[in-house]
């Protein structure tokens, strides 16, 4: 109980240190390479490593400096200082001649501390040529354009005193220069560039060479490296040299052509594949069967890195697409989001593409199609599922929407799990939300232990007991045995039995019975935990039950929903735990369903104890399975779906959690969740209702 409570609140406050941090400029997995499986002899198949690495936040052109001491990149940032900017490209593509206008082979000519105290630095370059400290030729100088301010790894315009006088030259802010170069400083300097990843390790070592006065004025504080004593003259080998400031795309179109990132990949089996780059294309092209394990890594220029691994397995032969699952036509509610999946097997690995009324939906190109809430069109869907044997269209699913009240939702809830001697009790979470404001949400909770019998289940517990706690860990109604006085009941005074019957919940064998029951503890929209223990310290198995109680089963706009359902508990070896839940209303309703163990090591569960690999299956009320997921793939598009409903994040999109997004119809439906392999440990299950 007090676990689940820490981890909630430890997942609150690590969304907001999220939203608190600056946005990351090293190279990143998006999603996980996945898995191929090729048949002997087939093609070779492309993938585009464009779909599962970035470099976020990049904001416009990126200018890459090569220099004596390294390659860094930096970030052109046109939106706020566009003449900088065009100024600044208008040297880096000039001319070599007749008049050198350009910043090859130019040199860093300053380093200085700026300041009364002298405790901040600049380096500055773009105007001299070595050995001579030739000026390079000057275009016409630009006005002022002063917007941000000059901190640390920021790349700024130099000038005179005089305030519209930039021309070629620039200077990298060592330090944070805000005050010392802002507008008090003759009208500050405008900042055009910022230093992406770890590039200024690069411009930190310049910075840190020692500095010698040349002439008393423009070189009175000339950067030098490998400077002997007693050294006559200055060498071209001692000067700071920008070998090439070049413009450079985010992914390579070649193996040779400059970029902001760099692929490699490294086969442990070449008798099985080969695997060859292309820029930001990988073709695997199958030898000989078996199994082979590809590693791609995409770098930076500072040795920052993001990798993921793939398993390659070639089977004798080739086989084509077959879908074993096809796509389901769906009626929502107007303005509610829909997702069609789609399940194919076939050698090598099928590829997808997504159709509308016969037309090819961009970027629609995996196993699961989402159209989230207010883009969603209805009309027919269906995909055309392609490898090197075959190709095949799935059948048509029609997309409808419903202007009708009653909109699908979740109305019950419900955890079917074993307390044991290690493992006393468990806690349910649940959010109520929506509706309009001060209007409270009627619930009936139960934990049924004894009137398991009548459903065949053995092992049940014998004396349950249930409490509800507030996010705040106020208590807001306990029970033990469901025959005693339950505190707030219906206004109307209804027995617990009728509330069972209208609300479709199986009945409880005596009215002396052990069980446990709350109804109508009127809550208002928040976060709920209700915490099931056997009385005693006693073991068995238990389901805990979250009923929605709204009287007659009419729903508006102004009625408060049930949106989502979690369970933290432990997963024995071999063994399972079960989340059912219902859908009402006449509409379909879109759910994400999550197995998180891995993830759950970030919120500081130590990994030792987590499930090391969830597997998740959902199954309708006829028991027949609709879906199965084992790892979730870091597919971006469900990362935007998590995010919308306040899941915590999975951070590493190559975890073997376990996610399932669907659109289903009215009914019953149970989510088991198990370990692969029958191993154990911890995990949280969740269920949560998709706008």
């Amino acid at each position: 109980m007090d676990f689940l409570r820490r981890l909630a609140l430890l997942i609150a406050m690590l969304a907001l240190a999220a939203a608190a941090r600056a946005q990351s400029t090293v190279p990143t997995l998006t999603q996980a390479l996945p898995a191929q499986t090729l048949g002997a002899g087939s093609a070779a198949v492309n993938i585009d490593l464009r779909s599962y690495f970035t470099v976020p936040g990049i904001t416009g052109q990126v200018a890459q400096f090569d220099t004596v001491l390294g390659k860094f990149n930096v970030d052109l940032l046109a939106s706020d200082a566009p003449l900088s900017v065009a100024n600044f490209l208008s040297y880096v593509n000039g001319p070599e001649s007749p008049e050198k206008k350009n910043y090859n082979n130019t040199i860093v000519h300053r380093s200085t501390p700026l300041g009364p105290n002298n405790t901040n630095r600049i380096v500055q370059g773009g105007g001299y040529t070595p050995p001579n400290g030739t000026s390079i030729g000057r275009n016409s100088p630009i006005a002022l354009e002063y917007k941000l301010p000059n901190v640390r790894g920021t790349l700024a315009m130099a000038r005179t005193s005089a305030l519209n006088s930039a021309t070629s030259e620039w200077f990298f802010n060592v330090d944070d220069n805000t005050t010392a170069l802002g507008t008090g400083n003759g009208g500050g300097y405008a900042v055009f560039a910022r230093v992406l990843g770890s590039g200024m390790s690069v411009v930190d070592a310049i910075a840190a060479l020692p500095t010698f006065n040349v002439d008393g004025g423009v070189f009175a504080t000339l950067p030098l490296r490998d400077v002997v004593t007693g050294q006559a003259s200055i060498q071209l080998a001692n000067f700071i040299v920008v070998t090439s400031v070049t413009v450079v795309p985010l992914y390579p179109t070649t193996n040779t052509a400059p970029a902001v990132l760099n692929f490699a990949v490294a086969n442990n089996n070449s008798a099985v594949v080969t695997a060859t780059l292309n820029g930001s294309s990988l073709a695997i092209t199958p030898v000989g069967v078996g199994t082979a394990t590809l590693s791609v890594r995409a770098g930076d220029a500072n040795n920052n890195f993001a990798s993921s691994t793939m398993a390659v397995t070639v089977t004798a032969t080739a086989s084509a697409p077959v879908i074993t699952t096809q796509p389901v036509s769906q009626s929502v509610a107007t303005g509610s989001s829909a997702v069609f999946n789609v399940v194919a097997t076939g050698v090598p690995t099928p590829t997808y593409q997504w159709k509308f009324n016969n037309g090819d939906i961009a970027d629609a190109t995996g196993a699961r199609l989402i159209l989230p809430a207010g883009t969603a069109q209805a009309g027919t869907y269906s995909v055309v599922v392609t490898n090197s044997a075959g190709t095949l269209s799935s059948t048509n699913a029609a997309l409808a929407f419903s202007n009708t009240t009653d909109v699908g939702r979740l109305i019950n809830l419900s955890v079917n799990a074993a307390l044991t001697a290690g493992e006393p009790s468990f806690t349910v979470g649940t959010v109520v939300g929506g509706g309009a404001a001060g209007v409270t949400k009627p619930l009936l909770i139960r934990a049924a232990g004894p009137s398991l019998t009548q459903l065949g289940v053995p092992g049940a517990l014998a004396d349950p007991t249930l409490q509800v706690f507030s996010s705040t860990n106020a208590v807001v109604a306990t029970n033990d045995n469901w025959s005693t006085p339950i505190g707030s009941g219906a206004a109307d005074g209804p027995t617990l039995s009728s509330v069972f019957s209208r609300l479709g919940a199986f009945s409880f064998v005596t009215a002396s019975s052990k069980d446990s029951a709350i109804f109508n503890p009127a809550l208002i929209p928040g976060g709920y935990t209700v915490t099931v223990n056997g009385v005693g310290g006693a073991t068995g198995t238990v389901i805990a039950e979250i009923y929605d109680g709204t009287a007659g089963g009419t729903f508006s706009a102004s009625t408060p929903r049930l949106l989502d359902v979690s369970v933290l508990k432990q997963i024995p070896s071999g063994g399972s735990v079960t989340a059912g839940f219902v859908i009402g209303g006449n509409t379909s309703r879109t759910v994400l369903i999550r197995a998180i163990g891995p993830g759950l090591a970030a919120l500081g569960v130590p990994s030792a104890s987590t499930l090391a690999d969830p597997f998740v299956q959902l199954y309708d009320g006829a028991s027949k399975k609709i879906l199965e997921n084992d790892n979730w793939g870091g597919e971006p598009k469900l990362v935007a779906v998590n995010a919308s409903v306040g899941a915590f994040a999975v951070a590493n999109p190559a975890s073997r959690d376990a996610m399932l997004l669907v659109t289903l119809t009215p009914g019953n439906y149970s989510a088991v969740v198990s370990g692969v392999g029958a191993a154990a440990g911890l995990a949280i299950v969740e269920v949560y209702e998709i706008p």
